[in-house]
C-alpha cells in the first residue's frame, strides 16, 4: 500500500454461540480487526445481531446493519446492502485494492452476498477465520487462524468473458484493451502469469480483428503470426480468426503495381470493394452511419476505377490522347460541363462521375449502372461530398433502415454485375464478413 493511503475492513456479524458469545463471536471479530491497520472498520450485522456488533464497536467502529428483519437469509437483499456499503467506501476515497472483507460470520446468504459484492467492485482480498473444530462443528476458542484469499483469478476470468462479449459486438479495440498484457513489466502477477499463453492468444486475436476492421491490413498481417487458436479458452474458440480470413487480409496488402500491371490491380480493387462494403455494413450496425456512407461512396467509385484498369487506364493519370477521352472532352465543352483535371505531366484525372461517363463512351456494359446508381438505389451516395466528414458541416447519411437496405443491396448487386460472377462475390463476402460475430449468436463449442 502506498504511503498516505488507508485501508478499510468490512466484517459480517453473526449470532455466534449464545452460551459462549465472547469466545465464539466477539473475540474472533476483535482478532480480525486487530490484524491490520485500518482507516475504517465497518461491521455488517443483521437486525438480530446489531447488539453483538455494538459490543465490538465500543471503539467507534461503524455499524451498518441489514435494513430489514429476515434480510440475513435473502441473498439478493444482503448483496444490495453490502454493495452499497462498498460503494460508500469508494466514494469516501478508499481504493478497491485497499479494502478487505471478512465473511466468516453471519448466515451463508450474508457471506455469499459479501463475497459477490466484493468481487463486483474488484476488491482483491477476502478474509475468513479457520481453526480446530469442537464437537459442535464450531471453531474452538483460541485456535482461530486468519486466512486470506484473492478474487484476482475470478476477476481475470470475468474480464476474459467481458472481452469475449465485446468481440461478439464488434468492440475489438475495447476487448484488446480490457485483457491484461502478460508481457507488461507491471503485470507480473501469479494469476496473470498462469494464463499468459491464453491471454497472448486472445489479445492477438482481438488485435488482428481490430486492425482489419480499421483497414490497417499491414498491421493485421504482422499480428497474424501471433494468432494461435489452440491457446484460446473455450469461450473464445468461436472467435478465432479462420485461416482463410488471415489469408484474405494478406492478399489485401499484396497490391500489384497499378502502372506496370493494371489488369491485376483491377482484380485487387475488386477484393478491396468487397472488404470495404462488409466494413460499411459493420459501421452501419454500430450506428456509425456517416462512416458507412463514406465507404459506400468509395465502393461505387472503386468499381468504375477497376473497370478502367481492366482497359489499362488509370483514372488518376489518363492519357489526353485516348480517343474516347478526346471525344468526351468535346462533349463536355459543348455542354459547358466541368472538364477532367489536368496534372503537371499533361495526364488527366477523372472523378467518379467522369469515370463512369468515360466508360460509357468506351461502350462499357456496366457504365449505365454506375451513372444511374443513385436513382436505382433510391439513395444519394453523392451526399457524401457534403457530409461533415468530407466537405460539409452536417450529417448527410440516410436515417431510415429501408434506405440503407436498398443502398447496401444495390452495391452488392453492382459488385456481382461488375464481376459477372455472383458466386465469387458471395465467396469473398463470406470471408470479408468473418469479423461480424454479431450477425448471429455464437455456436456452442466443445471443450
Amino acid at each position: 500500500m502506498t504511503a498516505g493511503r488507508q485501508r478499510a475492513l468490512l466484517l459480517t456479524v453473526g449470532t455466534g454461540n449464545s452460551d459462549e458469545l465472547e469466545s465464539s463471536l466477539l473475540s474472533p471479530l476483535r482478532k480480525s480487526i486487530a490484524d491490520g491497520t485500518w482507516g475504517k472498520v465497518v461491521l455488517l450485522p443483521s437486525q438480530t445481531t446489531i447488539v453483538h456488533a455494538e459490543r465490538v464497536a465500543a471503539a467507534g467502529l461503524a455499524i451498518r446493519p441489514l435494513p430489514a428483519h429476515g434480510a440475513e437469509n435473502d441473498a439478493d437483499a444482503a448483496f444490495a446492502h453490502f454493495d452499497h456499503e462498498i460503494e460508500r467506501l469508494l466514494a469516501d476515497g478508499f481504493l478497491a485494492n485497499d479494502i478487505v472483507v471478512d465473511f466468516t460470520r453471519g448466515t451463508k446468504a450474508m457471506s455469499a452476498a459479501l463475497v459477490l459484492a466484493a468481487t463486483r467492485h474488484g476488491v482483491p482480498t477476502l478474509r475468513y477465520i479457520v481453526g480446530d473444530r469442537d464437537r459442535r462443528g464450531q471453531v474452538a476458542a483460541g485456535s482461530e487462524e486468519i486466512r486470506e484469499t484473492s478474487t484476482a483469478v475470478v476477476t481475470l476470468r470475468r474480464r476474459i468473458d467481458l472481452a469475449a462479449g465485446l468481440m461478439r459486438a464488434g468492440g475489438f479495440a475495447a476487448a484488446w484493451q480490457l485483457l491484461p498484457d502478460p508481457d507488461h513489466p507491471l503485470a507480473a502477477l501469479p494469476h496473470v502469469a498462469a494464463s499468459a499463453e491464453s491471454l497472448r492468444a486472445m489479445r492477438a486475436t482481438a488485435r488482428f480483428f481490430e486492425s482489419w476492421d480499421r483497414l490497417d491490413y499491414a498491421e493485421a498481417t504482422r499480428g497474424a503470426a501471433a494468432v494461435k487458436p489452440t491457446a484460446l479458452p473455450t469461450g473464445w474458440r468461436t472467435l478465432a480468426a479462420p485461416r482463410e480470413s488471415i489469408q484474405w487480409v494478406r492478399h489485401l496488402i499484396e497490391r500489384p503495381d497499378q502502372t506496370k500491371d493494371p489488369i491485376s490491380f483491377g482484380r485487387w480493387l475488386r477484393r478491396l470493394c468487397v472488404d470495404l462494403l462488409a466494413n460499411a455494413e459493420r459501421r452501419l450496425r454500430h450506428g456509425q452511419s456517416e462512416d458507412a456512407l463514406v465507404r459506400a461512396y468509395r465502393v461505387l467509385e472503386l468499381v468504375g476505377q477497376a473497370r478502367l484498369f481492366d482497359r489499362g487506364l488509370d483514372s488518376s493519370a489518363l492519357p489526353s490522347s485516348d480517343p474516347e477521352v478526346v471525344s468526351l472532352r468535346v462533349k463536355l465543352r459543348q455542354k459547358g460541363s466541368s472538364d477532367f483535371g489536368i496534372r503537371r505531366d499533361g495526364t488527366l484525372t477523372a472523378p467518379r462521375d467522369l469515370t463512369a461517363r468515360l466508360l460509357k463512351e468506351k461502350g462499357d456494359p456496366v457504365a449505365g449502372e454506375l451513372l444511374d446508381f443513385d436513382r436505382r438505389a433510391g439513395v444519394s451516395t453523392a451526399a457524401r461530398n457534403h457530409s461533415i466528414l468530407i466537405h460539409g458541416f452536417d450529417s448527410r447519411a440516410p436515417i431510415d433502415a429501408e434506405s440503407w437496405r436498398r443502398l447496401i443491396d444495390a452495391l452488392w448487386k453492382l459488385l456481382e454485375q461488375d464481376r459477372g460472377d455472383a458466386q465469387s462475390v458471395e465467396s469473398d463476402r463470406r470471408i470479408a464478413r468473418s469479423p461480424d460475430f454479431d450477425r448471429a449468436p455464437p455456436q456452442a463449442c466443445d471443450d
